[in-house]
């Protein structure tokens, strides 16, 4: 396991650190990424950020970041692959924009290093906070039944978007055997498009921009969360019920015959 051999358990590819981030940097910037009067640090708040290196004056720009490297509808559409899936699977099941961003994201990162954002997603959260994320204890401790509803809603709201992309997901080859497809990966998907895009006028989801991204981030103070045993493809203990010692969501893929 990557854990084993030291690597990170914050990042999707175990990739974390000075020497990660100096070179994900380079890979930003051979793609045409500028950053002005600011830089890619960690920071002491509690982990990866941008910090300003000079005064900024207001309304300056301080990135710029080439349309062609963010993750979007676009490139939705430059991938024969993802757009012949969505033309033919994705349409019948009312998919939302953020539906189809969460699929691409997924293809994306089943590439491995065949993917042209392998750097970047290699080095997205491995985990996340969201309430679509938190498991029957967790809602309980809320105590007030209508934030315990809300909670619920969001877990459920996920496995609902999970629903109407699985005949893409698995036209794609992304499925519950191999775990690209699973509810946790799909869980995974929805909480970085959820909390990480950034505005672009020609897609309702929002892109998922390289570095961009690293500006919608206000770290609590450390330790930034727990321990995470696992990854969102290989179950381990994130989003599991404490009493149970099991997820909500378990047992209900064992019908997919995947």
């Amino acid at each position: 396991r990557g854990e084993a051999a030291g690597m990170s358990r914050r990042t999707l590819g175990g990739l974390d650190g000075p020497d990660a981030d100096a070179d994900f940097w380079r890979w930003a910037r051979a793609r045409g990424v500028v950053a002005v009067r600011c830089e890619a640090r960690d920071v002491a708040e509690g982990w990866r950020g941008i910090v300003a290196t000079e005064d900024i004056e207001r309304d300056a720009v301080v990135l710029r970041v080439p349309g062609d490297i963010l993750m979007s509808a676009r490139s939705m559409e430059r991938d024969e692959q993802l757009r012949d899936a969505l033309m033919t699977n994705g349409e019948t099941r009312s998919m939302t924009p953020a539906d189809k961003l969460a699929v691409h994201l997924l293809l994306e990162a089943s590439r491995g290093r065949g993917s042209r954002w392998h750097e970047y997603v290699s080095r997205l959260p491995r985990a996340y906070n969201l309430l679509c994320c938190w498991t029957r204890r967790e809602r309980a401790m809320l105590q007030d039944p209508a934030a315990i509803a809300v909670a619920r809603r969001a877990r459920d709201s996920t496995r609902q978007s999970w629903e109407r992309a699985r005949d893409v997901l698995a036209a794609l080859g992304l499925t519950v055997a191999n775990r690209w497809g699973s509810i946790d990966a799909w869980r995974w998907a929805r909480c970085t498009v959820s909390s990480r895009t950034v505005y672009v006028p020609y897609d309702a989801a929002g892109a998922l921009c390289p570095v961009g991204d690293l500006f919608n981030y206000a770290p609590p103070p450390p330790p930034h969360r727990h321990a995470i045993v696992g990854t969102p493809l290989d179950g381990g203990d994130e989003g599991k019920d404490d009493d149970e010692g099991k997820d909500d969501d378990e047992g209900e893929e064992e019908d997919e015959g995947e």
